[in-house]
């Protein structure tokens, strides 16, 4: 979605849609990259960097640890003074 919007927003305003670019793009008077593969371009590196930081969201945790236990609040969060942690009692060394 977030490359989507960000082509689209790209393609808007450049003018992709308007009758003076797109003759000039026919009669070849147009210099540059042309508004549509500008927003390839764009709209491809949002994704991209949305599945990166998708991803590394997904390596913060390890899902083992709180496989078998409720969790009331986000974890990546601080505890809160006063709170039982949601992970593990004692800490261990991961496995590999």
């Amino acid at each position: 979605m977030c490359g989507i919007f960000a082509a689209v927003v790209t393609l808007v305003s450049t003018g992709a849609f308007t009758s003076r670019v797109n003759l000039a793009i026919a009669s070849g008077n147009y210099h540059g990259l042309t508004p549509v593969a500008l927003g390839l371009v764009v709209g491809g590196g949002a994704f991209i960097v949305t599945l990166l930081i998708m991803s590394m969201l997904i390596l913060a945790i390890d899902p083992r640890e709180y496989q078998s236990k409720t969790l009331d609040r986000p974890v990546l969060y601080d505890e809160e003074p006063g709170e039982n942690p949601a992970g593990p009692s004692t800490p261990e060394a991961p496995q590999r």
